[in-house]
């Protein structure tokens, strides 16, 4: 018995320690939307032409950065064609990214 009360605390701890994350936000006229939390690598396809704020593509994905996004230039400049991981939410259908991360190519 001991033993089973011992894995099942051990799945419920990997269960909340899972790589993506979701909760629920409450709106207005008490609808419950989904917030996903996610980790995502690509390539940048297209940005803004001035500064990094605004809409991005990233293999197909619209990616809204904003003036709280953290973007790490250790590997390489942020331009189109960079390979990137990024980290961000789901909500509503819309990504936010919270932090880009220029990678090296694995060609």
């Amino acid at each position: 018995m001991k033993y089973l009360k011992q894995m099942l605390l051990l799945i419920v701890s990997v269960m909340l320690l899972s790589g993506v994350a979701a909760r629920s936000a409450e709106t207005e006229d008490n609808k419950t939307d989904a917030t996903y939390i996610a980790k995502l690598y690509g390539v940048i396809e297209s940005m803004p032409e001035r500064g990094y704020e605004g809409m991005w593509t990233v293999n197909d994905r619209e990616i809204l950065v904003t003036a709280d996004t953290s973007i790490e230039e250790e590997f390489g400049k942020t331009e189109i064609g960079a390979y990137v991981e990024i980290e961000g939410e789901y909500v509503e259908k819309k990504f936010t990214a919270y932090k880009i991360e220029v990678k090296k190519r694995k060609d």
